[in-house]
């Protein structure tokens, strides 16, 4: 019966920690905007993350609020993936396109 006790506490303290986490990330990135190295979308994305983890979690639950979190987490994660294969995928094409301008075959040495 304590060990249960015990989670609870713990569950409570981590849900503020992670509160004050998300708030100070939100603090940072608006800073970071401020600087100019952060974009105003990305900015955007981040904060509504972060809020709507958190209006999530008081609403429905900590773990609906930890889900929405690693959601949008994960959507960033997943975005910033595509972008480096799209641009690596563009840089190829410019180095073909280059050789092939500048007389190279396929197959020719």
């Amino acid at each position: 019966m304590r060990a249960i006790y015990y989670l609870g506490q713990s569950s409570k303290v981590l849900g503020k920690v992670g509160n004050a986490g998300a708030v100070l990330g939100v603090v940072v990135d608006m800073n970071s905007v401020s600087k100019g190295t952060l974009s105003v979308p990305r900015f955007s994305y981040n904060t509504v993350g972060a809020l709507g983890s958190i209006g999530v979690g008081f609403s429905s639950g900590g773990p609906y609020g930890a889900l929405v979190g690693s959601g949008f987490a994960a959507g960033q994660m997943a975005y910033d993936g595509i972008i480096v294969i799209g641009e690596n995928v563009a840089r190829s094409i410019a180095q073909f396109n280059n050789a092939w301008r500048n007389g190279w075959v396929p197959g020719m040495r």
